[in-house]
């Protein structure tokens, strides 16, 4: 069974949701992820909004497979809004 960890990524400008996933020996799966210079078995969410500072909280696996994760967005006006990120 495979495992999902979600969480943020930070680069020197950005801190972006994160989406790990990993084969049950704990590697991370190739197949996975790889958008936008993330590296593979690495999925880098856009900022939901707007501005550059979101983080994963939760997640959950969907019926149809499709990876469903809630957290937090900071917007250009500084306040922080709830986010639903869902990832096929």
């Amino acid at each position: 069974s495979d495992i999902l960890v979600t969480g943020t990524s930070s680069t020197v400008s950005t801190n972006a949701m994160a989406l790990w996933k990993l084969d049950s020996d704990g590697a991370l799966d190739t197949t996975f992820g790889g958008n936008d210079g993330a590296p593979a078995g690495v999925f880098l969410a856009p900022s939901a909004a707007g501005g550059n500072d979101d983080v994963g909280l939760d997640l959950e696996v969907a019926p149809d497979g499709s990876i469903i994760v809630v957290g937090e967005s900071l917007g250009l006006a500084a306040f922080t809004d709830i986010a639903v990120w869902k990832v096929q």
